[in-house]
């Protein structure tokens, strides 16, 4: 079983959303068994579930037969949707990594996602040392990039601590506003070298599209977002190899 930790200290940088889209590329589209831990206390990703559910049910109550069939269908998927925890670092630690062998063997879990509280406690760098790669979303606008500087830092650091800890970043989002800021994503080979954390680029898509990532089901097969959460989940597989 993979441990993959989502690390950021700003708020709204992506984090939780590009923990759902891995969590369900690898559960629909590759059949893995995953299981989402939140640790934030915001919990998105079992706010979206929720959501979701409640959808389904809404279909399911329609009158219209088309709407109806539609809930079916989703209400199908749910039924083998992967499992999501709330909870907190401390329990992380304590509890659920040191029941990893057997949720590895009993539940066949192939992957436990952690979307990690946005702080450097200690409790938030032992579950990045614990992992097996650190995935540090930045958005590219201007209030995110500082704050994506020391999260970089913070990560270099925990990476040297433990040699066993892959780290990358990425950018989660694209704003067209902060298109002076091109030129430097452009350079990534310099900023990689400096950090010693590779940066993985899938295709960049639009704020709304991220916002429709489902955790009961995945995007049909013209939909851009799907090609992009299929290379960004295709990166992750090869780095965790």
């Amino acid at each position: 079983m993979k441990t993959i930790a989502f690390f950021s200290s700003k708020g709204g940088s992506g984090k939780s959303t590009g923990a759902m889209g891995l969590a369900s590329t690898l559960a629909y589209h590759y059949g893995k068994r995953v299981l989402m831990i939140s640790t934030d206390p915001q919990h998105t990703p079992l706010k979206v579930r929720n959501e979701e559910i409640m959808e389904i049910e809404s279909l399911l109550d329609s009158e219209d037969p088309l709407d109806k069939e539609k809930g079916k269908e989703l209400n199908a998927q749910l039924a083998n949707a992967y499992d999501i925890i709330d909870t907190d670092s401390d329990d992380v630690l304590t509890n659920l990594f040191p029941a990893r062998k057997e949720m590895a063997t009993q539940d066949h879990v192939d992957y436990l996602i952690v979307d990690t509280i946005g702080t450097l406690q200690a409790n938030v760098i032992n579950t990045m040392k614990e992992s097996d790669l650190v995935l540090v979303p930045v958005k590219l606008a201007r209030p995110d990039l500082s704050e994506f500087f020391s999260d970089i830092s913070a990560v270099v650091r925990e990476s040297i601590l433990n040699e066993g800890t892959k780290s990358m970043w990425y950018p989660s989002e694209y704003d067209k506003r902060t298109s002076e800021y091109r030129e430097f994503f452009r350079d990534v080979s310099d900023f990689e070298e400096s950090s010693g954390i590779p940066c993985m680029l899938p295709g960049l898509v639009a704020r709304q599209d991220l916002k429709r990532i489902s955790t009961v089901s995945f995007p049909d097969e013209e939909s851009k977002v799907r090609e992009v959460l299929i290379e960004f989940t295709d990166t992750v597989i090869n780095q965790t190899k």
